[in-house]
Parts: structure tokens; C-alpha cells; sequence
């Protein structure tokens, strides 16, 4: 399922001011244990012992996979805060944007994280990332947008370096009608080249492609998500939906089927009646064919997707809207 010869598994145990890190390695095609160490510390400076372990259990796999891992760097683990409080705060958080649940719960964890620590880069980078995705999941109880492009804005003042901010402005800026494709591509460019192994930022310029018809450069996209992270749902979400809007109707059903299976309908926070309004509100915006920024986003697709008619463009961007309601992805393409 993960596509992978051997898995590194471990877990963490902590009591008082200790912590045990155990970790094995699984032979993943033979389904056979290959190797385990168990580390007992205290739990003086947690990030020097993250760089500590990690760097044994390469040098010791370097005997058990001669030839796969000879040669590979030293570890760093660079955690971009000393506050260990703020740090689990940010991985609760992350772990919660990939997942889109509980997205307000996300969000709050992000910024408890950042007050803890106001230049914890990578905490302003998560909360940049929940919140410029926060509404199309129900979550609306405050300008989500406005926090993404603030927080973003503050992670590339601490970290310039950091790829997750530009994907998260590409969406924020996008919220509005019309859409600028040029920036938005352009934008998401630029994080994939700051992090080529950013799944999200692959994920999010699929969408942008599937908008504008390019289905093929989407399913790219997607799958180089799902080779980063299998088990990314959002990204398997997607997939079934590309495959569906080029007419691969049995596959894009076997493949929503088999997310259903691992629960990815139930995102938490609302977000199935949230979306069911947006879809109503998607419907009221298409038929009302005089409103200008309509009309001008339109024209946008037109432009780029000039491959195509103008009627074929207008039943397309239909049925994102749509079937993005009926499948319960969340109606906004973007996310």
C-alpha cells in the first residue's frame, strides 16, 4: 500500500524527565523484523537527542541495507524553536491540517504555538496553511484569509527559505473572483521549487491545472502527492475527482470508494452542511450571468484553456461546483 521495500516504525514513551524512543525496522515485502534499538535519555534538550537518535539509527541501517543508505548525510533536525511546548503544539497541528479535521481546533493549536513562540517560523507556516483552507471546511467564525496571508507573510519574514507560506497565499489569494491562473501556477511554482517534497503544494497546483482543464498535468500533480505521502486522503480525494471529469467514471468510483473506506467523508467542524449552502450559493453565482467578476473569471479559464469552446469551459466549471457538493469535497476547488 505505501509502495516501499522496508518501513521504519518507533514510538516515544515519556515519563517525568525521561524519554524512551524505540524503533524497528520492517522488511515490508517479507513482512519480516530486520532490526530495533530501544534509547532511554533525559529529557534535557529534546531536539539535540531527535538529531542524536536519528543520526544512530542511519548509521546502524547502513549495516542492515548495504547499498541503499551508504553514504547518506548526517541527520539535522532542525526544529526552528526551543520552546518543546510550542513544537508538539505545531506537529498536533500539522498533523491535523493533512488530515482536514478539526480545522478551528487546528488553528487555535497553531497560534497558541506561535504566541509561545512569535518567531517559531514553522508555527506561523501551519497556521498559514489551516487557515487558507479553513472556510472551505466549515470553519467560518472569523477571516481565516486574513490570518493565512498575515501568518504567511510573518513565516517568509522569520524563514525566506520556507515553501508551505507560498502555497497558502496562492490559495488565499484566490478566494475572490476572478482569478488570476498566471499568479496562482506562478505562485505555487515557486513553493514546489522552495520544497519540491511539499505534497500539499503539488496537490494545490493539481487543482489549479484541473480549473483550467489540464487534467493530465493534475493527475501528475496528485500522483506526486501520493508518492510523497500515501496516505495523504485529500490527495486520493482528488485523484477519484480528476478521474471522474475525464470520464474514467468506474475508476474514479472504485477510488472514492476506497477513501470512503478510511473515512475521509467525516471531516469534522460542520463542514458536510457548510458546503452544502456554499453549493447553493456556487449555483445562485453561475446564474447570474450579468455579475462581472463572474464574467471575468470566465474569461480567465477561456484564456487558458483556448483549446477548448466557450460553451464546453462554462458546463465544465458547472460541474466542479457541482459534483464537488455531491461527492463532499469541499466546493471551492482550492483546497
Amino acid at each position: 500500500e505505501l509502495k516501499v521495500d522496508h518501513i521504519l516504525e518507533g514510538s516515544v514513551r515519556k515519563s517525568g524527565n525521561r524519554v524512551r524512543i524505540t524503533a524497528q525496522l520492517i522488511d515490508a515485502t517479507n513482512d519480516r523484523h530486520l532490526w530495533s534499538e530501544t534509547y532511554d535519555r533525559e529529557l534535557t534538550d529534546i531536539f539535540t537527542i531527535q538529531d542524536e537518535i536519528a543520526n544512530a539509527i542511519v548509521t546502524a541501517l547502513r549495516g542492515k541495507l548495504a547499498g541503499q543508505v551508504d553514504g547518506a548525510p548526517a541527520v539535522l533536525v532542525k526544529a526552528d524553536t526551543e520552546d518543546l511546548q510550542a513544537y508538539e503544539l505545531y506537529l498536533k497541528a500539522r498533523q491535523m491540517f493533512v488530515a482536514r479535521r478539526e480545522l478551528g481546533e487546528a488553528a487555535r493549536l497553531a497560534e497558541r504555538a506561535v504566541e509561545l513562540d512569535p518567531k517559531f517560523a514553522r508555527g506561523w507556516e501551519v497556521l498559514a496553511a489551516i487557515a487558507c483552507v479553513a472556510e472551505d471546511w466549515g470553519v467560518r467564525d472569523r477571516d481565516y484569509t486574513a490570518i493565512s496571508l498575515a501568518a504567511a507573510q510573518r513565516a517568509l519574514d522569520l524563514d525566506p527559505a520556507l515553501s508551505m507560506p507560498w502555497a497558502a497565499r496562492a490559495i488565499s489569494e484566490s478566494i475572490d473572483l476572478p482569478i488570476d491562473w498566471d499568479r496562482y501556477l506562478e505562485t505555487l511554482g515557486r513553493a514546489i521549487d522552495a520544497d519540491p517534497r511539499n505534497e500539499t503544494a503539488h496537490l494545490w497546483r493539481a487543482l489549479g491545472w484541473a480549473n483550467l482543464g489540464w487534467f493530465d498535468r493534475a493527475i501528475a500533480d496528485i500522483d506526486q502527492c501520493l508518492v510523497l505521502d500515501p496516505a495523504y486522503p485529500n490527495c486520493t480525494r482528488f485523484k477519484a475527482l480528476m478521474f471522474l471529469f475525464q470520464g474514467r467514471t468506474e475508476a474514479a468510483l472504485e477510488l472514492f470508494q476506497q477513501g470512503v473506506a478510511v473515512g475521509f467523508r467525516d471531516d469534522g467542524d460542520g463542514a458536510q452542511a457548510a458546503r452544502t449552502a456554499a453549493a447553493d450559493d456556487a449555483a445562485g453565482d453561475f446564474a447570474a450571468v450579468g455579475d462581472q467578476n463572474l464574467v471575468e473569471h470566465l474569461r480567465n479559464l477561456f484564456r487558458h484553456r483556448d483549446h477548448r469552446g466557450t460553451e464546453d469551459t462554462e458546463k465544465s466549471c458547472k460541474h466542479v461546483f457541482m459534483f464537488s457538493s455531491v461527492i463532499s469535497v469541499p466546493l471551492c476547488p482550492l483546497c
